[in-house]
């Protein structure tokens, strides 16, 4: 059927065979910057087709002719047509050395050498042709199959189409994920760059043990942790979220873990005031580490414009030093710190603006140690958090 359709399909449509035969030229591995001249019509510089073989300037042209029976008169009128584009590019540039011929005509061995032999004595050093036959062998090959199905409207067969998804599979795949892929950053884009412009819902702040412990204890321990999110003093954006211990006791004598939340912007507010109401309390089950948060409903009063450029500073208690692994800073659904704590690289300093509260002779005396996360940039768009019906 390939055969059939290189000698009949394209009658009368000059467009469709010289781009057919630009693509199946820039299959071949000999041939780079494939460009196409004037494939509509007009002047075009004596070829149809200019490229570099073997990185050495190449003009290429295109001999179909209609209804080709390869009788005596279709082998005389392609031997003429490509005879007449040799000396017409021998015109156009008198220094090239390389052309290239395509056509819908099957020659034999010796014709071909016939006709390499004409365009040698006019001092071309590379002349290479592609009769019907040669383009066959390409449109019918797993590389050319796509090319033969756009412009000669051959549908695949199955082990055609075995081939086709052997060969270019995966890449294929790749492109498709590549094309959702930047899709779905754009619409991440735009989704983050609507976020950023308003109030925010939520904001967590999550420290992960090393090691889990049970939520049951026989004793009451004193702790404090919080995230310090500090600006230019003069500008008051300073944002404080974290808590401290709050366990309570159970009727043997011993105590649940349990912790108080509190947040505070510095432009509103009394620091003391900051403590988040505490909910309906549960005991039981196991502790992974501290988690401080808060939910609006409906939205809050707090610009997410208002964490940019904060720098991010975890500060906690001496006695959590070994046991913290990890922390986790969320706005709403947006992950803004990701770190794996190293107590190496701890520091000592308690939090510049202080704490909201103290009970006790016993937890003033508490040594500080911080670690500081760097600062938050609203101008690309972080990691989200995936939650788990997601």
């Amino acid at each position: 059927m390939t055969d059939e359709r290189l000698r009949t399909a394209l009658n009368g449509n000059q467009p469709s065979r010289e781009r057919m035969c630009l693509a199946v030229l820039s299959l071949d591995r000999n041939y780079t910057e494939v460009r196409p001249r004037r494939p509509e019509g007009g002047p075009d510089g004596s070829r149809d087709i200019d490229c570099l073989r073997l990185g050495s300037r190449c003009f290429g042209a295109v001999g179909f002719l209609n209804s080709v029976s390869d009788s005596p008169s279709d082998k005389s009128d392609i031997k003429k047509k490509f005879k007449d584009d040799v000396l017409a590019a021998r015109r156009a540039d008198q220094d090239l050395k390389s052309f290239v011929f395509l056509c819908n005509v099957d020659l034999t061995p010796t014709e071909v050498k016939e006709l390499e032999a004409f365009a040698e004595s006019y001092e071309y050093t590379s002349t290479d042709i592609y009769w019907r036959e040669r383009l066959r062998h390409v449109l019918d090959g797993p590389e050319g199959l796509g090319i033969r199905y756009q412009y000669l409207s051959i549908s695949l067969s199955e082990a055609e189409q075995a081939a086709f998804f052997s060969r270019y599979g995966k890449e294929l795949e790749g492109l498709v994920r590549g094309r959702f892929d930047r899709i779905e950053r754009r619409l991440d884009e735009i989704q983050y760059s609507q976020w950023k412009s308003g109030f925010i819902t939520s904001i967590q702040l999550d420290v992960a043990f090393r090691t889990w412990m049970d939520s049951k204890q026989p004793s009451h321990e004193h702790f404090r942790a919080c995230l310090e999110l500090q600006g230019v003093h003069s500008e008051r954006r300073s944002i404080i979220i974290g808590g401290r211990d709050d366990h309570w006791a159970t009727n043997d004598g011993q105590f649940f873990f349990d912790t108080k939340t509190f947040f505070w912007r510095q432009q509103v507010g009394e620091y003391r005031d900051s403590w988040i109401p505490k909910e309906t309390r549960v005991g039981g089950g196991i502790v992974t580490g501290l988690s401080f948060n808060l939910r609006w409903r409906p939205r809050s009063p707090v610009l997410v414009a208002e964490f940019d450029q904060l720098n991010a500073t975890l500060h906690f208690t001496e006695n959590l030093t070994v046991r913290l692994k990890s922390v986790r800073f969320m706005i709403d659904d947006y992950i803004f710190k990701d770190y794996e704590l190293q107590p190496e690289h701890f520091k000592i300093y308690a939090p510049s603006l202080g704490w909201p509260e103290y009970s006790g002779e016993s937890q003033q005396l508490m040594n500080w140690r911080s670690a500081d996360l760097g600062g938050i940039d609203l101008s690309y768009v972080p990691r989200k958090h995936v939650h788990d019906d997601e």
